[in-house]
């Protein structure tokens, strides 16, 4: 839908635009911008108040509610069930056939007689079509935000993984191995990704070690957790202390 229409200056001088009361005037010249390249805008007065006269509070619903009656008999609109027409329309806006958005309404007469056809898509108003676009949008936004949080869950698994270089030439197949990155993932929720790099940056020394623990692999280091620890604060003290 454009941004804004022609309004002609002759508007002040319209027999029929002066017959309106003050609000009148308003909500009409105000609904101008918001009509579709057809000149048709929603019918419905709740619609109306939101899109054309959001922050005036004075203007209310049944005030909506005769400006359309109103508009309709001085022969400035025309209703019907899905829409408002406003009349004329077409000679005061220039837009081409070619450019011209989807029409998205049906213009299906109020007077049964009138109607030739059944109505089988009824028109939904650009209200709930704006929220059905912000619900879409939101719901895009958290996907992406989970899958960007997935992305950096994975990288940390396969840092902690890949820290095992140090002590299991073989470290590389436990990429794809279950058990292994569930454990990684335990540990890091548990210590810190940080905390348990420093750990297993410790185990090319403490493998070494007699009576320390022997640790591998991402379930041998949560197994040894404790055992590790306890090792490096009574055993060997390590110069690089522990984080834990």
């Amino acid at each position: 839908m454009a941004q804004r229409r022609m309004l002609n200056k002759t508007i002040s001088l319209s027999a029929q635009v002066n017959k309106l009361a003050l609000k009148q005037k308003l909500i009409y010249t105000w609904s101008i911008p918001h009509l579709d390249d057809y000149g048709l805008i929603s019918n419905d007065p709740g619609v109306i108040k939101a899109m054309v006269v959001p922050m005036i509070k004075d203007i209310t619903i049944s005030d909506i509610k005769e400006y359309i009656a109103k508009t309709e008999e001085v022969g400035l609109t025309k209703e019907f069930s899905d829409c408002i027409e406003f009349l004329g329309f077409q000679n005061h806006q220039s837009i081409s056939p070619d450019k011209r958005a989807k029409c998205h309404f049906q213009k299906i007469p109020r007077n049964p007689q009138e109607n030739l056809g059944e109505n089988k898509n009824p028109q939904k108003s650009p209200v709930e079509d704006k929220i059905r676009e912000d619900k879409r949008r939101e719901e895009k936004i958290r996907e992406l935000a989970a899958q960007n949080a997935a992305g950096r869950k994975d990288q940390d698994i396969i840092d902690i993984l890949n820290s095992f270089k140090c002590v299991n030439s073989s470290y590389r197949k436990y990429f794809g191995n279950k058990s292994q990155r569930a454990a990684a993932d335990r540990l890091e929720k548990m210590h810190g990704k940080d905390n348990v790099l420093q750990v297993v940056a410790l185990l090319e020394m403490t493998n070494k070690q007699k009576f320390a623990p022997k640790v591998y692999t991402a379930c041998q280091l949560e197994d040894n957790w404790d055992r590790l620890k306890d090792f490096c604060i009574t055993g060997i003290k390590p110069k690089k202390t522990l984080i834990v």
